[in-house]
């Protein structure tokens, strides 16, 4: 299968670009081949050339394709190195947020606790004693926020 696609947009890529896609055996091989179209040139006949010149036959996409998973990354030192930093950094900002996760935990406890233990200690507000008056005439005790004595109805004297 060929393809042809046409990118004018970006002026720093080729614009027109062909992919043939085909079948190998089990596997799929891609072919690209990219180029300006305003430059001129006879585009379909340097394409054609230019896929003509791969012969592509099972045994050597197979051992191209071996080769990556043989020798490719394990024997790779930047891949390797790579590799490590990456779990290295995966490890480090997970065991990060486990003891970020931890020590709120041990706060939010702390926090908690401190809330409990002044609850216990400082009672609540008492409630206000109410100031007793007597009557000057029958000496019943009236509430000192009454303007009259609820035993005999004469008028009490106000406390400053």
């Amino acid at each position: 299968m060929e393809i042809e696609i046409h990118t004018p947009r970006n002026p720093e890529l080729p614009d027109l670009r062909y992919q043939r896609i085909f079948l190998v055996g089990e596997r799929l091989v891609f072919i690209g081949f990219w180029t300006f179209s305003d430059i001129g040139i006879d585009v379909t006949k340097n394409r054609e050339r230019f896929f003509n010149s791969f012969t592509v036959n099972e045994s050597e996409v197979n051992s191209f394709s071996d080769s990556d998973t043989a020798d490719g990354p394990d024997n790779n030192g930047a891949y390797n190195f790579g590799l490590f930093l990456g779990q290295l950094l995966f490890f480090v900002v997970l065991g990060g947020l486990l003891l970020a996760a931890v020590l709120l935990a041990w706060f939010m406890i702390k926090r908690q606790r401190k809330n409990r233990s002044e609850a216990a200690i400082i009672p609540g507000p008492k409630p206000p004693k109410e100031a007793k008056i007597a009557c000057p005439n029958c000496e019943t005790t009236n509430n000192c926020d009454s303007k009259y004595c609820k035993g005999c109805g004469y008028p009490l004297p106000k406390e400053e």
